[in-house]
């Protein structure tokens, strides 16, 4: 493409928005856009814009956000977004991420009740439901659907799924309650486990989640260990008092991996004087995955002599633990081969998925 043609189609750009022409306006920016020359068409948008011409706003916002001036390409948007559903949508994507949801609402609705933008109505349901209010975002987007909206209908299945999730936990949680039934109380929770995929796109879930974790975590001790697990995976550090004292409870009434996953926690956080605590725990439950822990934990403190007894207990047919048991006794901040501390999670992720 030659420098001529490009100064060309540009100059007919600004050309057409200063005579107020959008479509033809249109037409030359999109052979910037689709022509990949968007270096070239950055100066015509910025004439464009001069001249008033809304695609133009619209065009220059998103490539002013994608190369990250993002208060130039809110302000674009917030300049024609009134009157354009385009920029409405950009501008309420835009406050969304920079998590100014309340406004990012406003701006989608406006996008969707001003222009029937479908995108716009989908991110506002989607906001819905980030912050806990699923039914809702369903409802929302089914209202005044036509027959080519056909794109809400998978959001809207997808929120009915989060509620229906959670009628069926409450609902076998009622039950539990009522036969002050612990197994039960597990499986009402393990019901759960279909939105930990969810829970970091939808954060408002979690505080309903949080309800019917506790409400089993009462019956069962098991329970109450899927709920530390939860609460580790969705919670700040505020929570890790209440995670780590539910591991404990589960350890005290016998739960299987308890304490270990009490001793992984810990270790993720840097606490390894807890977690040295934990693992012994659970080494003392009877648990064997944990003395690999140990033996790893030691090795990192330069507890050479206390490493090597840990491993020793996994045989000499063992090479992985025989390769860890003899180490060069250098900074040992290698993983071993096998790495049998992911053991663990792996096994609590079983365990989650029954």
């Amino acid at each position: 493409m030659t420098t001529e043609h490009i100064r060309t189609r540009g100059e007919a750009m600004v050309a057409a928005a200063l005579d107020k022409d959008g479509r033809t306006a249109r037409r030359h920016s999109d052979f910037f856009v689709f022509g990949h020359h968007i270096d070239e068409g950055i100066p015509y948008w910025e004439r464009a814009v001069e001249a008033g011409d809304v695609w133009a706003h619209y065009t220059l916002a998103r490539y002013r956000k994608i190369r990250g001036d993002r208060d130039a390409g809110e302000a674009l948007y917030r300049a024609v977004a009134e009157f354009d559903a385009g920029s409405a949508y950009g501008l309420g994507v835009l406050l969304r991420e920079d998590r100014r949801n309340d406004e990012a609402a406003e701006w989608l609705r406006h996008a969707w009740e001003y222009g029937r933008h479908l995108e716009a109505k989908i991110e506002l349901g989607k906001l819905m439901a980030a912050e806990g209010r699923p039914a809702e975002a369903s409802a929302f987007l089914m209202s005044d659907t036509e027959l080519g909206d056909i794109a809400v209908f998978r959001w809207s299945q997808l929120f009915d799924s989060f509620v229906e999730v959670f009628d069926r936990a409450a609902a076998a949680l009622d039950s539990a309650e009522a036969d002050e039934d612990g197994e039960a109380a597990v499986a009402a929770v393990r019901e759960l486990f279909d939105l930990d995929e969810h829970f970091a796109a939808y954060p408002g879930l979690t505080t309903r989640a949080d309800e019917l974790y506790a409400r089993g975590s009462v019956l069962s001790a098991e329970a109450g260990m899927y709920h530390a697990m939860f609460l580790t995976e969705t919670g700040g550090d505020e929570e890790w008092p209440r995670a780590r004292d539910l591991l404990l409870r589960a350890h005290e009434a016998g739960v299987a991996q308890a304490a270990a996953l009490l001793g992984n926690k810990c270790e993720q956080r840097g606490e390894m004087a807890e977690a040295e605590r934990a693992h012994l725990l659970a080494v003392e439950a009877g648990e064997e995955p944990p003395k690999w822990n140990l033996g790893m934990l030691c090795l990192r403190l330069g507890r050479y002599d206390e490493a090597e007894r840990w491993f020793a207990g996994f045989g000499e047919d063992d090479k992985d633990a025989v390769g860890a048991a003899r180490p060069d006794r250098r900074a040992p901040r290698g993983r071993s081969p096998r790495l049998r501390r992911a053991r663990l999670p792996a096994a609590a992720r079983t365990a989650r998925a029954g």
